[in-house]
């Protein structure tokens, strides 16, 4: 893939005012538009977050300098007008979704095009001619997909050729890495890394006293109550001692942790607001990891709050 994404990508779901709580029009405009100048080039977004709302604000956002940056959204999660979900991956649906995006997006063709999700009604080998055919008709460059299980990604991709996957990685949670890391090799397939600060969990800020609204995913998050909440901020405790030792953030380690990986594109974050992309973007300069930093990161995310050895 002769491309050069930038180390850190602008999470889009944020801005969709669906179970992140509300966003101003103009916060977020202004916010993708912080992005950019701060050296941000890759976008991430879905025809389902909002229904179609982020990718209609991002669209907006972007104005004259769609060639300052790539787009990524997805497709195959629809939302009904009742507000229900479900998962469509067929060629006529694909045909007519790539046309909506395009529109809301405001461009002619898509950088980063991936399924949402496996659809078990349709053939894959009908969603891979409905992809190829978008490929040669110019409307998206890259083929990926998110949320396929490793049988059905070595499906796919005898089909046709999976240029990228989207996975959840962070410095908490490896477990999809692992899984997925020697097939991606195998096949060139690069890997978009989203939740790259464990929704906030990896930024900085969040501690026991911290209270999301009901309007937040976060409050119905696993995660984020409960033991697992409490075992997640014991591990964090231990990963800011790395991070004092190194003389960065925790917010630096954990990106650069994700970047430092074989086949990483980019570490996907969501940003609300220009002082959080300003934040995101502070000493963004990548730098390798060495290894005995990866062996005690890797340490506390496998184990139960290893002491990290002096």
């Amino acid at each position: 893939m002769n491309i050069k994404c930038s180390k850190i990508g602008y999470g889009c779901w944020q801005i969709a005012n669906e179970r992140w709580g509300y966003i101003s029009e103009k916060t977020a405009m202004r916010s993708i538009n912080t992005a950019i100048d701060y050296g941000i080039n890759i976008f991430d977004t879905a025809d389902a977050y909002g229904a179609g709302y982020s990718e209609k604000i991002l669209g907006r956002s972007i104005g004259s300098r769609r060639n300052e940056i790539y787009l990524s959204t997805k497709v195959g999660r629809v939302v009904q007008s009742d507000g229900t979900r479900t998962i469509n991956c067929s060629k006529g649906y694909i045909f007519k979704a790539i046309d909506s995006s395009l529109k809301r997006l405001s461009t002619d063709f898509i950088d980063f095009y991936q399924l949402h999700a496996y659809d078990p009604n349709t053939k894959l080998e009908d969603t891979a001619s409905a992809l190829l055919t978008l490929k040669k008709n110019g409307k998206i460059r890259y083929i990926g997909c998110s949320n396929f299980s490793i049988d059905k990604f070595l499906e796919l991709s005898k089909m046709i050729h999976i240029d990228f996957i989207q996975i959840e990685f962070n410095a908490l949670e490896i477990e999809d890495y692992k899984r997925c890391i020697n097939v991606c090799e195998q096949n060139g397939t690069l890997i978009m890394a989203h939740s790259a600060l464990c929704r906030g969990l990896l930024g900085g800020k969040i501690n026991k006293d911290t209270s999301f609204s009901d309007k937040d995913i976060r409050s119905t998050d696993e995660r984020f109550y409960g033991e697992k909440y409490n075992s997640y901020l014991r591990k964090v405790k231990l990963l800011n001692k790395i991070a004092k030792k190194l003389d960065i953030s925790l917010k630096r380690l954990s990106i650069n942790f994700v970047n430092s990986h074989s086949q990483v594109l980019t570490a996907l974050i969501g940003m609300r607001n220009p002082s959080q992309v300003k934040e995101n973007c502070i000493d963004k300069k990548h730098f390798q990891l060495n290894e005995k930093v990866f062996k005690q990161i890797y340490e506390i995310a496998e184990n139960n709050f290893m002491e990290i050895k002096q």
